[in-house]
């Protein structure tokens, strides 16, 4: 997972300069599946103050570690990162959207995130819902696979079908040994 987060570096920090030209609003920035949140906390430091970051995680446990690892790698008084549970699906994408108002997200990150074919379309659902179709530059989800995991049973085209089915365009950013980072846009 470090590994991927690294590679998602580059990618985070060239979104956060292209999408930081903004003159209203801070950049909305979402880590799905933030796991203990390394993605999701290396893009809150990278934009310099001009995100408004949230870390989710379905899993309640994971939670709890990742408000603790926010708390101990943030200082005291940045109150523009948090985390929250996030259940994948559209229904519950559409929930968490009430609950923000609204707001949909810039820039949503994800690493480590597909393990089972049974996640791949409520991914994807979820990422379509809540990502923002008006911002200038093209908002966008940006995503690192690791194709050779241990009792992985996903091929990386299952995931870029059911990507284009959902209405992404994608492109490979970087790929690493059997780590690779795209980018998926909406249509």
């Amino acid at each position: 997972v470090d590994h991927e987060a690294e590679l998602l570096q580059h990618p985070v920090s060239s979104s956060l300069d292209s999408t930081n030209n903004r003159t209203t609003n801070k950049l909305r920035v979402l880590e799905v599946g933030s796991g203990l949140g390394r993605c999701g906390l290396l893009a809150h430091q990278l934009s310099d103050g001009n995100a408004t970051t949230i870390l989710t995680d379905g899993d309640t446990d994971t939670l709890k570690q990742l408000r603790r690892n926010i708390k101990n790698n943030t200082p005291e008084e940045d109150n523009a990162i948090s985390c929250r549970q996030l259940l994948w699906g559209e229904e519950h994408a559409k929930i968490f959207l009430k609950e923000e108002e609204g707001c949909k997200f810039d820039l949503i990150l994800g690493s480590d995130l597909i393990y089972v074919t049974s996640v791949i379309r409520p991914l994807f659902e979820t990422v379509r819902v809540l990502l923002s179709t008006t911002i200038i530059s093209g908002s966008k989800f940006l995503m690192a696979h690791c194709a050779r995991r241990e009792g992985n049973e996903v091929d990386l085209s299952m995931v870029l079908d059911v990507a284009t089915q959902e209405g992404f365009v994608y492109e490979a950013l970087m790929e690493d040994d059997d780590i690779s980072v795209f980018c998926f846009k909406l249509k």
